[in-house]
């Protein structure tokens, strides 16, 4: 995928429900039994075809929700679904979108920077409220909740997580990186 070309790379997933008598499929990235309390960097992207119910979660390991973002056809994005509106283009169908959440599981919120192919800037919201507040995180989600009235098409690619390193991880390797460089141009000499 390349938010530039606007197309999908070679192992973009389609997403297709067809009525099936599974009315709410899931896609689990990730299920832990023991949930994480580390900090998360999330990343993915998704084009909406057709379907107004592409739901974003992650839970803890007790089933609380923590996040939830609507990924609506059409170009809106809803925080905690009823929530804040955070885009809405009127002509965002069939454009892909890149998302990278990070959490601030501490504070109950979350940084969300969006790309959407056409435009040259990244919208960035910082501090974004969970939907409820939690200790951990068990499990991230995408959920269809077209029922089985509705077709459904979607397309996610570079799904992606990875934990956030801790302040002092970043300054050990930081300080580290620095006494080897002076090192180095201390044996020049």
């Amino acid at each position: 995928y390349s938010a530039e070309t606007g197309g999908p790379g070679s192992q973009a997933l389609q997403w297709l429900d067809t009525n099936a008598s599974d009315s709410n499929p899931d896609i689990v990235v990730f299920d832990l039994a023991t949930g994480t309390t580390d900090d998360l960097v999330m990343r993915f992207d998704f084009v909406n075809i057709s379907g107004n119910n592409l739901r974003f979660q992650v839970f803890d390991d007790s089933g609380t929700r923590a996040i939830r973002l609507d990924l609506d056809n059409g170009g809106t994005i809803k925080n905690n679904g009823g929530g804040d509106i955070l885009e809405y283009t009127g002509s965002g169908l069939n454009r892909w979108h890149s998302l990278i959440i990070t959490t601030d599981l501490a504070n109950n919120t979350y940084n969300l920077e969006m790309k959407r192919q056409e435009r040259a800037s990244v919208l960035v919201y910082e501090d974004l409220p969970f939907n409820n507040a939690v200790s951990n995180f068990g499990s991230w989600q995408f959920n269809d909740l077209a029922g089985s009235s509705s077709t459904s098409e979607y397309y996610l690619d570079n799904i992606s997580v990875e934990v956030v390193p801790e302040p002092g991880t970043i300054s050990l390797a930081l300080l580290a990186g620095g006494l080897l460089f002076a090192r180095r141009r201390l044996s020049t000499f």
